[in-house]
C-alpha cells in the first residue's frame, strides 16, 4: 500500500452500523415490517411493528375502534374488559353478542398467530392493507412511550446534577 492510499484509508470515517431490520417484539416473525416504530417498553428501548406495539399497549386503547384511552376516563362500565389480559373495548363498539361477561380480544379469541396488522414474514409485503386507524393508534402509543421516556431521562439528569452538586 502506498502512502497516500494508507492515507485516504485511514481518513476516511469507519462506515455506519447496518441498520436492525425487523420487529423486535417477543415471538414476531415479521420480516422488514412497515412502518416500525420507536418504543421504550419497560425501560428497554425497541422498534415494534404496528401490531406489536398494540400488543404491548393491551388496555390503553379500545380493541374494535382503536381509540386510544388517553384523556379522562369515562365510567367503567362504558367498556368491557377481555377476561385474559388486560385488553379493553367500549360496550357500544361490541356486538351484542360479544358483551357477555367473558369478552375475549381479538388477540386473545386467536393466540397463535394474531396480528392486529397483517405484517409479511417473507419480507415481500410492504404496503398497508388495514385501518389507518391501527397504524395511528400505535404512533400514538409509541410517542407517549417515548414521551414518558424523555420525562424520565430528565429527571434522572436533573437528578445527578443534584447529587454532583
Amino acid at each position: 500500500m502506498t502512502m497516500k492510499a494508507a492515507v485516504t484509508t485511514l481518513g476516511r470515517d469507519p462506515p455506519p452500523p447496518p441498520c436492525p431490520t425487523g420487529c423486535g417484539g417477543d415471538g414476531c416473525d415479521a420480516r422488514d415490517p412497515w412502518p416500525l416504530h420507536h418504543v421504550r417498553h419497560r425501560t428497554v428501548f425497541c422498534r415494534l411493528c404496528t401490531s406489536c406495539v398494540l400488543k404491548y399497549h393491551a388496555g390503553s386503547f379500545c380493541t374494535v375502534c382503536f381509540n386510544l384511552l388517553d384523556g379522562p376516563q369515562p365510567a367503567p362500565s362504558a367498556f368491557v374488559r377481555c377476561s385474559r389480559c388486560p385488553s379493553i373495548a367500549h360496550f357500544a363498539c361490541l356486538a351484542e353478542a360479544d358483551r357477555a361477561s367473558s369478552f375475549l380480544c381479538p388477540s386473545c379469541c386467536n393466540s397463535a398467530g394474531f396480528s392486529y396488522f397483517l405484517v409479511s414474514n417473507d419480507g415481500q409485503q410492504r404496503s398497508i392493507d388495514l385501518t389507518s386507524a391501527k397504524v395511528l393508534a400505535a404512533a400514538r402509543l409509541a410517542a407517549a412511550s417515548m414521551s414518558r421516556a424523555a420525562v424520565a431521562s430528565r429527571a434522572e439528569v436533573e437528578r445527578k446534577e443534584e447529587e454532583g452538586s
